[in-house]
């Protein structure tokens, strides 16, 4: 998966600072998460935004499906304790 992600993000254009290379060997936990929070800051990107499925990123296609199939429900959503809306305008929040 780190590899992955790695190939993946220089594919989308995100630079990888190369002194953050030698966590590879040293680090490899470090490296992972730095990758990681490349990703988390790039994640506007469709390109990155495919590298790697969080939980949010599920959560919002698996909603998208589900109002798509019952466009008659006005339900609320939350992520992270925020509002999100009804989502009779689902497709249009994201």
């Amino acid at each position: 998966m780190v590899h992955d992600l790695e190939a993946g993000l220089k594919a989308a254009g995100v630079q990888i600072r190369a002194s953050k290379y030698p966590l590879k060997a040293s680090a490899p936990h470090k490296w992972r998460q730095y990758l990681l929070g490349l990703w988390r800051r790039h994640q506007n990107k469709p390109a990155v935004q495919q590298l790697y499925h969080s939980k949010l990123l599920l959560a919002q296609e698996m909603l998208t499906q589900f109002f798509s199939r019952h466009s008659d429900l006005h339900l609320p959503v939350t992520f992270d304790n925020e509002l999100i809306a009804s989502f009779s305008n689902w497709p249009n929040l994201l």
